[in-house]
């Protein structure tokens, strides 16, 4: 299974404000490793499924090389991927800004056997086209409540 880490904070851990609404609102390190040899490219859905209205997406990238195995802080992604636009309407990653109590955000990281080549519109349409394509993934669990450090 694929291993996904962040040296800025732990499994079910707390997300440093940093990486928030509340702070610079930048995209924390993030770190994958296991990637199987077939992969064709990588992709990162983030993704909060404690919002009222249903899983909000923060950040989803596609097309990262299978050869590229982290993204550093500040969400600097190789040239040749993709940036959807986040449920936010930023092509861009969109901090934890949780209404009403604690919620959880999934860093999920994908090895797919195919390119996806082009910007998805939404996640259902990036959900839809790696159907059958996934080679393998995991995911990196934290949780963030506004106020806390």
């Amino acid at each position: 299974m694929l291993e996904v880490t962040s040296p800025a904070f732990q499994p079910d851990g707390s997300i440093p404000s940093k990486y928030t609404c509340d702070g610079d609102g930048i995209s924390p390190p993030l770190n994958w490793s296991h990637v199987p040899d077939r992969t064709r490219s990588v992709a990162i859905l983030v993704d909060d499924p404690d919002a009222p209205n249903g899983p909000f997406t923060h950040w989803l990238v596609t097309d990262i090389p299978p050869d590229v195995d982290h993204l550093f802080e500040g969400g600097a992604v190789p040239h040749e991927a993709f940036v959807a636009e986040s449920d936010a309407g930023t092509a861009s990653y969109y901090g934890p800004c949780p209404v009403g109590g604690k919620h959880r955000y999934r860093f999920h990281v994908y090895a797919l056997d195919m390119p996806f080549a082009r910007r998805p519109d939404n996640r259902e349409d990036f959900l839809s086209t790696i159907e059958g394509h996934v080679l393998d993934e995991g995911e990196l669990i934290a949780q963030y409540k506004r106020g806390q450090a």
